[in-house]
């Protein structure tokens, strides 16, 4: 299904009490690299966890491709990882548990220059930088996801890391992927369509976060 991702919201409303989060949201993921910009308070994440489920809209509807796999990397390393080796948190990406494909692990740690000693430490000792790192190279290379969603990969990554993070995200462009960062550069390098959510609802632009800025200004 790669490349053919559909995954959205039509007419979506999510109200927190009485106050309005969203109103008006109709937006489709295809086979774009996405950004989803907006200020904050104007619901990004909220909105990613009505897309991924996790929240259920006041109005409208979720719009899912049946059998979409999708691959979530969130602003916070989830709990409960610290005490796992390393090895383990990738493997635990694998799409199958049986051992029989390992070896996948072993290309990635060999790929990203991983020594077997570092692999076996535990998560918990990788610097927070390398703790996404590694969440979001086992959801992009290990999981074999349809649709790739990062809401803010570019937190606690110094330069390094981040250039690190962009030359993984080229290596296939033909992964689709929704991105939500406040790194207008991280944008302009790794997306080519951009999503507004303001307000009045959601506008998207077939370009790269600048040039969507510049027609959405005029």
């Amino acid at each position: 299904m790669s490349g053919q991702a559909v995954l959205g919201v039509e007419k979506a409303l999510f109200l927190y009490g009485t106050s309005k989060v969203f109103e008006g949201v109709s937006l489709q993921l295809d086979a774009a690299r996405t950004a989803l910009v907006g200020e904050n308070g104007a619901g990004k994440s909220t909105l990613l966890k009505c897309l991924l489920g996790e929240l259920e809209l006041d109005e409208g509807q979720t719009i899912k491709s049946r059998g979409l796999k999708i691959g979530y990397v969130p602003q916070d390393v989830p709990p409960g990882l610290g005490d796992r080796t390393v090895r383990e948190v990738l493997e635990s990406a694998l799409p199958l548990t049986d051992g029989s494909e390992d070896w996948k692990v072993d290309v990635l740690l060999d790929e990203i220059g991983v020594s077997y000693e570092t692999a076996q430490q535990t998560f918990g000792s990788l610097s927070g930088g390398w703790q996404r790192l590694m969440l979001i190279a086992a959801a992009a290379k290990l999981a074999e996801p349809d649709l790739l969603i990062l809401d803010e990969p570019t937190n606690h990554l110094d330069l390094s890391n981040i250039n690190t993070l962009e030359s993984w995200l080229s290596d296939d462009d033909r992964l689709p992927m929704l991105i939500v960062s406040h790194d207008r550069e991280f944008l302009e390098r790794t997306t080519t369509r951009t999503i507004f959510l303001r307000s009045d609802g959601a506008h998207s632009f077939s370009v790269p976060f600048s040039r969507a800025r510049e027609q959405l200004l005029h």
